[in-house]
C-alpha cells in the first residue's frame, strides 16, 4: 500500500465503512420522491379534465334544455328538428358531439339528461348532465 501504513488504515474515520455502503442511497431517495411527484401530478391532471369534462356536460345540457323548451313555446324548427322539445334537444346535443341519454317533456317544460365521453390515457370515461327548462 504506497503511501499509507497499517496503522493509518486501521486509524482515521471509523465511520468510514458505514458511509461508504450508503453512497447512492441519496440518488434512490430522490428517485422515490420524483416518482411519486409524477404520479399525484397525473391523478391531479385527470381530476382537472374531469371536472372540466362535467361542467361542459352540464352546460351542454342546460342549453339542450332551452332549445327544447323554445321549440316546444314557439314551435320553432332549426336545424331539421320539427317542433318536439326532444328533437330540439338532440340536435343540439348531437352539434356539441354529447349524447342525449334521456329527454321528457311536461306542458312547456323540457328536461334533458346528457352523456358526454371523455377519454384520459387508455380509458374512457362518461360525465352526465341534467337540466330542465320552461317558463317560470
Amino acid at each position: 500500500m504506497r503511501g499509507h501504513s497499517c496503522n493509518e488504515e486501521n486509524s482515521g474515520d471509523p465511520w468510514r465503512h458505514y458511509r461508504r455502503s450508503e453512497e447512492g442511497s441519496g440518488t434512490i431517495a430522490i428517485v422515490g420522491i420524483l416518482a411519486i411527484l409524477v404520479i399525484i401530478g397525473g391523478v391531479v391532471a385527470a381530476a382537472g379534465i374531469a371536472h372540466a369534462s362535467a361542467v361542459r356536460a352540464q352546460a351542454v345540457a342546460d342549453l339542450a334544455a332551452l332549445a327544447g323548451a323554445e321549440c316546444r313555446q314557439s314551435g320553432l324548427v332549426f336545424a331539421g328538428a320539427s317542433g318536439d322539445g326532444c328533437d330540439c334537444a338532440r340536435q343540439v346535443a348531437q352539434a356539441n358531439e354529447v349524447i342525449l341519454g334521456a329527454c321528457s317533456q311536461d306542458g312547456f317544460d323540457v328536461r334533458v339528461t346528457i352523456d358526454a365521453p371523455w377519454r384520459w390515457g387508455g380509458w374512457e370515461f362518461t360525465v352526465s348532465g341534467r337540466a330542465r327548462a320552461g317558463p317560470a
